[in-house]
């Protein structure tokens, strides 16, 4: 047998047995998956919070948008009134 096939059986002998300690070692499986669950956890928590966080500023935009609408359909609903008071007053001093 060559040194190469021997150092490659000796290596894959040593992974296939650390695999098969880390997964007949019950309580350290145990602990990843409470870590691994908990990072999980940890990432819906950040991504809800980054969620509420847009609807918070859409919300805000959108009222901002609604506020500037009415204020700009008042502003031309006053102006339309005052257009109508000058023709009619330039009208009526026509027909004087």
């Amino acid at each position: 047998m060559s040194t190469n096939k021997l150092i490659a059986g000796i290596l894959a002998g040593a992974t296939a047995g650390v695999v098969i300690g880390y997964l007949m070692n019950p309580e350290r499986t145990k602990r990843k998956a409470n870590q691994l669950s908990s990072k999980g956890n940890d990432f819906v928590e950040e991504i809800k919070s980054k969620f509420d966080d847009f609807l918070e500023n859409i919300s805000g935009t959108v009222e901002a948008a609604e506020d500037e609408k009415d204020e700009l359909f008042a502003t031309g609903k006053s102006k339309i009134h005052q257009v109508k008071r000058e023709v009619k007053s330039a009208l009526d001093g026509q027909s004087m």
